[in-house]
């Protein structure tokens, strides 16, 4: 149900968004987008519990599919579309395995690959992926959407939305050290 709940909302609405939005800049949803990421990668900072620090992550992560949207071009578009699928991707490999292993904490993960291998190993994958580290899926993401983003010359959106992948990157490198 979990899973269920992290995902199917964020397809329904990032569909009508961009269903309703021409293909031009939209203002609000860019501010949107920047709020969103600024707010889901502060937030994720001090979390202890795990579902809140990725409920957090996943703010920041509707933040640049918004973005995306925003932007209002064909190449953005497509961003977002594939943004969104891998995120799915990604999202639903790391709560199956924290279902699985019963997690809570974001200590209880820390030295995962010390007591299951190839189980550590392959959250940690999907948390560098999830975290946008090269040459990873979600690196791959979100370099299409801010790409976009700086070719429609909105360079103070680009330089936020890098510092905040940065700020997101270090709570999930923190989970796989």
């Amino acid at each position: 149900m979990t899973i269920f709940l992290a995902v199917v909302p964020k397809i329904a609405y990032m569909t009508v968004l961009m269903r309703l939005v021409t293909e031009q800049p939209d203002t609000l949803i860019i501010l949107s987008g920047v709020l969103s990421i600024i707010v889901g990668s502060i937030g994720a900072l001090n979390q202890t519990k795990l579902k809140r620090m990725l409920a957090y992550s996943a703010i920041g992560h509707m933040g640049f599919m918004l973005l995306g949207i925003g932007v209002g071009t064909y190449a953005s578009y497509q961003a977002t579309i594939v943004y969104m699928i891998l995120y799915i991707i990604m999202t639903i490999n790391t709560f199956t395995m924290i279902m699985e292993l019963n997690l809570q904490k974001i200590v209880e993960v820390r030295g995962l690959s010390r007591r299951n291998g190839m189980i550590g190993f392959t959250m940690g994958l999907g948390m560098m992926s999830i975290a946008g580290i090269p040459p990873l899926a979600g690196f791959y993401n979100k370099y299409l959407v801010i790409k976009s983003v700086v070719e429609s010359s909105l360079i103070a959106v680009s330089v936020i939305a890098v510092v905040m992948s940065v700020i997101s990157s270090y709570y999930y490198v923190r989970l796989i050290r």
